[in-house]
């Protein structure tokens, strides 16, 4: 915790440095882990503050500053994690994985010619030639690019550099050669989804047969073969449900709500499922019982937004889980702020921080996010129905019939839910609003 502590004060640091300095000297690579498990977990302040104090400890260990540069990276951007990048480098030259890391790095942050430089350097393998290609495109040297692509191919590169290829030989002027590649790899990804699919259909139907074991191994299967499946994810969420049921595994709940989030970024619509049955993820949702799964659940996976967007919608769950009460919504905004600087286009992310904006009475900055996602998926209900929940908190009554008319039209039995919703309080006596709910409770 001192450590933590004298993070942002470099005199603190230094003093507590020297103090653990004339302890027995102790190998940083478990505290390295230690700054990765954080990071995982989203906690970059105690992140940063260990990896800052790791690589001053331990300044000629190539480990400490990639610890650091990670954290960096992910806290503040790639251009922030490029010196930290660099003096591991130094101290471990010979580490291929951390020379693409860092010149993945340095393509991130707009250095195509410093990514170039470090896959020059590097052994020749398929990882660095495919570095070296994407480099060798953003420095606009394509017929260099398709010479790096073809050595990755041939060295075994995975299957996805084929895609490099194609721009790489469009960008050459050799347009029609990429047309017959697209298409190829357009009839490959074809066959992979109808393969997916074929798993997705027999998951449901296992699912339907109480056979959720089976199936949660079927929908994971559909994903391996495509992990872009969206529906393959929201099933194998209600899946996780059900095994949770059955066996009180609280890493199924985990489990469940992140592949749930993870289906609403590729496909935003999917979040419907709690608009229209709330009680449906109602297991999953709960506080007491998920969060401390999720978190024993994300330092085993890759970071990804669906993570901390998981949590994140867990925290604010009161909102839209009755009985609804107050959530930890500071919390909450903070994992939504991550996972929309890991992904500024996770419209589901920005439409529930704007939901807690508004329910915390920061009209402002709900508005910002709910316009922004609203124009991105005017069609998902969840979205429509809170950002109607804010014009009627900001007295728009015409706007708010507007916005919910669509989603009672297609769901009538969704008109007691709004009936119900405090949300709309503020314009409970306009006489258009009621004309709309007794024109919808009749069927008009």
């Amino acid at each position: 915790m001192r450590a933590l502590e004298a993070a942002n004060d470099p005199d603190r640091l230094a003093e507590l440095a020297a103090e653990l300095d004339r302890a027995p000297s102790r190998p940083p690579g478990p505290a390295c882990d230690a700054v990765d498990a954080f990071r995982h977990l989203g906690r970059l302040d105690p992140a940063l503050a260990l990896g800052r104090l790791l690589a001053f400890l331990h300044p000629t260990d190539g480990r400490t500053h990639r610890s650091l540069a990670r954290a960096l990276e992910m806290a503040s951007g790639p251009s922030a994690a490029r010196d930290a990048y660099r003096e591991a480098i130094a101290w471990r030259p010979r580490d291929l994985a951390l020379t693409i890391e860092a010149g993945e790095n340095d393509l991130a942050a707009g250095e195509p010619g410093a990514a170039l430089d470090l896959a020059l350097r590097a052994p020749a393998g398929p990882e660095t030639a495919r570095l070296a290609t994407l480099a060798l495109l953003a420095l606009g040297r394509p017929a260099e690019a398709l010479e790096r692509v073809e050595a990755a191919l041939a060295a075994g590169a995975p299957v996805e550099v084929r895609a490099l290829r194609v721009r790489a030989l469009r960008e050459a002027g050799r347009t029609d050669e990429a047309a017959k590649l697209e298409a190829a790899l357009e009839e490959d990804a074809r066959r992979r989804r109808h393969e997916a699919r074929e798993w997705l259909a027999q998951g449901n139907q296992l699912s339907a047969d109480d056979r959720f074991t089976e199936a949660h191994a079927a929908y994971t299967r559909a994903l391996e073969i495509d992990p872009a499946l969206p529906e393959a994810y929201s099933q194998r969420a209600l899946v996780s449900k059900s095994i949770f049921a059955a066996s009180g595994d609280t890493r199924a709940l985990g489990e469940g709500l992140i592949d749930f989030c993870t289906s609403t970024r590729l496909l935003p619509a999917t979040a419907d499922a709690i608009l229209y049955n709330p009680l449906q993820l109602q297991a999953l949702i709960d506080p007491g019982r998920v969060r401390d799964a999720i978190d024993r659940e994300l330092p085993r996976r890759p970071i990804d937004p669906a993570n901390f967007a998981a949590r994140g919608f867990l925290l604010a769950s009161p909102i839209f889980v009755p009985p609804h009460r107050p959530g930890a919504y500071e919390e909450a905004l903070a994992d939504f702020d991550l996972a929309l600087v890991l992904d500024p286009g996770f419209t589901l992310a920005r439409a529930l921080r704007g939901v807690v904006h508004r329910v915390r009475g920061e009209l402002g900055p709900a508005r910002a996010d709910l316009e922004v996602a609203f124009s991105e998926a005017p069609d998902v209900g969840m979205i429509r129905f809170h950002y109607a929940c804010l014009e009627a908190a900001e007295g728009h009554a015409a706007r708010t019939i507007e916005l919910l008319g669509p989603i009672v039209d297609r769901f009538p039995a969704f008109l007691q839910r709004v009936r119900s919703e405090p949300a709309f309080d503020p314009i409970e006596a306009d006489p258009e609003f009621a004309r709309f709910l007794l024109q919808h409770s009749r069927g008009e």
